[in-house]
């Protein structure tokens, strides 16, 4: 259980952002700046970030310690994903390093009500399309893992299309909103995947083939994992 202060454990979340940050050339910046529209609307967004993310790290802050109480997790199935990548419990206490689950969860909520002084949370790619897949990963005990799968160049193009599709401005008010996430889904898909050579029509081959390994009992879970991390960050080159 969390017996501390949740301002001890946003450490752990701004140590990963200092180790994506390294090498980088930090930026700075000049006069006025402040006032360009590039930089008001990347203010905005963080502020929106963390306005909006407060509710779901709290709520599943609360739920993983019934989860852990009455010992819920999902069926375990043969051949099926959760079960094969470790996904399945949520009955946890600690993830992969035996570091606390509500530590993690603690500290997402606290990067976010920090949001205006350190917006770090943007960087890590945590926002509306990333929630879902933040906390399941979180509570399954992938930690730290956690954030180097989303800080993936696929994922934060993904997540950047899905959050400029929700708004009210340059989309077609004819089509629904869901609509509009699959299509600029879909095009990020299709974008990445020409960049690696790989054309439209074989798209769901690949797919299909990463399905295949994952029902490979013959395959480690952690060599999929490390393979499934290795692809998708060769996809900036």
């Amino acid at each position: 259980m969390l017996h501390a202060s949740i301002d001890n454990h946003t450490e752990l979340l701004t140590d990963i952002d200092d180790d994506l940050q390294e090498g980088h050339k930090k930026q700075t910046l000049k006069p006025f700046d402040a006032y360009m529209l590039r930089k008001q609307n990347a203010t905005k967004n963080d502020f929106i970030t963390g306005k909006f993310g407060i509710g779901p790290f709290a709520l599943n802050n609360n739920n993983h310690i019934l989860t852990m109480l009455y010992g819920v997790r999902f069926a375990e199935k043969e051949g099926s994903i959760l079960t094969r990548l470790g996904m399945s419990r949520l009955d946890i206490a600690n993830d992969l390093d035996g570091r606390s689950i509500l530590a993690w969860l603690s500290g997402l909520i606290n990067l976010h009500v920090d949001v205006a002084k350190d917006p770090r949370i943007g960087r890590l790619n945590v926002n509306p399309y990333t929630y879902n897949l933040v906390n399941l990963m979180v509570r399954t005990g992938f930690g730290k893992r956690t954030f180097w799968f989303t800080t993936q160049p696929i994922m934060k193009a993904l997540a950047n299309a899905y959050n400029n599709s929700k708004g009210s401005y340059m989309n077609d008010p004819g089509m629904s909103a869901t609509r509009r996430a699959k299509i600029a889904e879909e095009h990020v898909i299709v974008n990445f995947a020409k960049v690696n050579g790989i054309e439209k029509d074989n798209i769901e081959d690949v797919f299909a083939e990463w399905k295949d390994r994952l029902e490979d009992k013959n395959v480690k879970v952690n060599d999929l994992v490390d393979k499934l991390l290795v692809d998708s960050a060769e996809l900036m080159h």
